[in-house]
């Protein structure tokens, strides 16, 4: 299994960053840079919870693979979080998880302990 995690590592900087993102409507934008914007969010809620499975564990192997699945995690919301810069193309407005999300982030983590 642990191989399998190594193996299975990427790189935000893999992706092609350059390409242009495709033209959306002002709702689009809107929807769309908020939906990245939470998934953000939600990724570093995973990556809470692996970190507290890896600190828990007395297992080296799980602890490594633990450490790989807090490090996917965090790959996924620095991903969801460029892709939310990229398409936030107007700067309409600040944008934030939903107020539910943030309220929510700290009561997961605390349960997770």
């Amino acid at each position: 299994m642990l191989e399998k995690c190594r193996r299975g590592q990427w790189s935000a900087n893999d992706l092609d960053w350059e390409l242009p993102p495709r033209d959306l409507s002002v709702a689009e934008e809107e929807e769309l840079v908020s939906y990245f914007t939470n998934m953000a969010a939600i990724e570093r809620l995973a990556s809470a919870l692996f970190r507290e499975q890896r600190h828990r564990t007395r297992d080296p192997v799980l602890r490594e693979v633990f450490a790989s699945f807090v490090a996917d995690e965090m790959r996924h919301s620095e991903v969801a979080a460029r892709l939310a810069r990229r398409s936030d193309r107007r700067r309409l407005r600040r944008y934030r998880p939903h107020p539910a999300l943030e309220r929510f982030e700290p009561c997961f983590v605390d349960a997770v302990r």
